[in-house]
């Protein structure tokens, strides 16, 4: 087993062989190394981002995380490890560590990327005023943006206008893996504090499990009762899982909403 400070010398492994550079030998590489990475700039202006290698796709991201070190190097060895792009960016913190080059900081780096592109999608769809969630489809593409990086149960609320535009997103819990924690204390204050009309609620299923468990009909009765005295509408609430989305509606609870 690798413990922390193994983790720690790998990814520091890199920086020492720098140091152990002559002046004129670093100067040369690093003039070279800004060369390789200005070429794969132009390229990726060129041919587009999403026609370079694999490799190249994930050298370049590693870009804003490393102004220094190799990124060629360390995306090879991140890919040999996992295998795809996709397995890097659902690896852990932890075990990106151990791989040769990589230290907290860039490991942090990796394990927000894909929060940075749910956020791009919520801005992007947030940018066409005229796009509204009025439908289960509308709600189930928005919410699942909130949790591509989520491997333990988290609860979010979506606080929409009269018109069904987003007017606040609010983390409501996150709990440990198949278990979370929401009081109506923390909605009526999030639906409060956004002026909400209506609010969807969603929470995702590690398990990849979609259909909805005895506790999230419980729960979602107890937020839709709740705001119901404050005169807001719960809409809907939307189960998240890698694969399949599951709707708790009025016909789920039996009752209308």
């Amino acid at each position: 087993m690798t413990n922390d400070r193994e983790t720690e010398n790998r990814g520091e492994l890199f920086e020492n062989d720098v140091k152990s550079d002559s002046p004129d030998k670093k100067k040369k590489r690093d003039k070279t190394h800004l060369g390789h990475r200005e070429r794969l700039r132009l390229k990726a202006a060129e041919l587009g981002f999403e026609f370079l290698e694999e490799h190249e796709q994930l050298e370049m991201i590693l870009f804003s995380a490393e102004k220094v070190k190799n990124t060629n190097k360390i995306a090879h060895e991140l890919l040999n490890t996992f295998g795809s792009l996709g397995n890097v960016l659902r690896a852990s913190k932890e075990e990106l560590m151990t791989v040769l080059g990589v230290g907290p900081a860039m490991a942090d780096f990796i394990t927000w990327l894909p929060s940075y592109v749910g956020l791009i999608e919520r801005a992007m769809m947030e940018k066409n005023k005229r796009i509204k969630i009025k439908t289960e489809q509308d709600a189930i593409a928005y919410a699942r943006t909130l949790f591509y990086d989520k491997n333990v149960e988290n609860v979010y609320m979506i606080s929409l206008t009269a018109s069904g535009g987003v007017c606040g997103v609010s983390k409501l819990s996150a709990g440990i893996r198949n278990s979370a924690d929401v009081t109506m204390h923390k909605i009526v204050a999030a639906a409060i504090r956004y002026g909400a009309y209506e609010v969807i609620l969603s929470h995702n299923h590690p398990s990849g499990e979609s259909t909805p468990s005895l506790e999230d009909i419980k729960m979602t009765k107890m937020v839709r009762d709740g705001l119901a005295q404050l005169g807001i509408r719960l809409k809907m609430h939307v189960i998240v899982t890698d694969g399949q989305c599951e709707i708790i509606n009025d016909a789920r609870l039996g009752m209308p909403f």
